[in-house]
């Protein structure tokens, strides 16, 4: 997802091409791939939740939407994860219709991971999430038009240890924009006694191409 650092260059940034008629509203609707429980079908995890933290509108692409993670009960002994699928579009142009590059490849699909410690509801890095996105042109102006979607889906695995993790999904990889979370392009597959998935979604555009900043419009956003 785009993370919550501010940058401020010729490109759009994760914070988290084409080129479609000015007055066109680009749009973007995957259909995330929910996992299944493969284990011990017979106990319950518990209930995963997301709660809305913050949300700063500046206007002209530049939006960060904050969550919270909550989880209903303890986890197991062994622990467990919290694995967000996340696909991600963004569309850009200056005012000339010139279409401005992403730092990512678009679309931008890719599993993350939470760690939740064992008999705990303690959600590692931190309990939190952050969609953000900002582009400005390459004259550094924030003169631009365009469109951000997130669609992901969250799924808890509870009774799943830190060495069922596969070894694909590191910190820092350079094919997602999931920062210091564990990622991958490739489904973990974890098993476990997996919550129902929830929904985290976000979609906005903006217009800013006259005098002054203009707020980005939401289109829609889950949770709300």
């Amino acid at each position: 997802m785009f993370r919550s650092k501010s940058y401020r260059s010729n490109k759009s940034h994760l914070g988290g091409g084409g080129g479609p008629d000015k007055k066109e509203k680009p749009f973007f609707t995957p259909q995330p791939v929910r996992p299944e429980s493969k284990a011990n079908p017979g106990a319950t995890a518990p209930a995963l939740t997301a709660k809305p933290s913050y949300l700063i509108n500046d206007g002209c692409s530049d939006l960060k939407s904050g969550i919270n993670w909550e989880l209903s009960k303890n986890s197991s002994p062994k622990g467990g994860f919290i694995v967000q699928e996340m696909m991600i579009m963004a569309l850009a142009f200056d005012c000339h219709n010139r279409p401005i590059p992403m730092k990512k490849k678009m679309p931008l699909h890719y599993f993350e991971a939470w760690r939740v410690e064992p008999n705990s509801t303690e959600v590692t890095p931190e309990n939190a999430d952050t969609f953000f996105f900002n582009v400005e042109t390459r004259d550094h102006t924030a003169h631009t038009y365009g469109s951000a979607v997130w669609t992901a889906a969250a799924t808890y695995h509870d009774n799943v240890s830190e060495t069922d993790m596969p070894d694909h999904m590191v910190r820092n990889n350079p094919n997602t924009a999931a920062g210091a979370l564990l990622s991958s392009v490739h489904d973990p597959r974890l098993g476990g006694n997996a919550s129902p998935a929830i929904p985290h979604e976000l979609s906005y555009h903006w217009s800013c191409c006259t005098t002054g900043m203009s707020p980005n419009v939401i289109d829609s956003k889950t949770p709300s």
